[in-house]
């Protein structure tokens, strides 16, 4: 990811229960813009998310990563590659 962001928006999907899937399948429809100042870092807290998920093409300003990424190293990526 390139170029310069005002907002760091962290999604923590953990698939607890049905209404989490739809919940972050409007977010990625309805909440993600390519071009709105913001990076999005997407945690998927298990890998049993991607057996459920169809993930579409996200802009060059969605990270998708696993749940052993942290929020933390998702923090400390974005601020050391702005």
């Amino acid at each position: 990811m390139s170029g310069a962001y005002d907002t760091l928006v962290i999604y923590n999907f953990g698939y607890w229960d049905p209404e989490h899937l739809g919940n972050f399948n409007y977010f990625i429809k309805h909440g993600i813009r390519g071009n709105d100042g913001a990076r999005y870092a997407i945690i998927l807290e298990h890998l049993i998310a991607t057996e459920l998920l169809d993930l579409p093409p996200f802009p060059s300003n969605v990270q998708v990563c696993f749940w052993f990424m942290t929020v933390h190293r998702v923090i400390h990526h974005q601020h050391n590659h702005p």
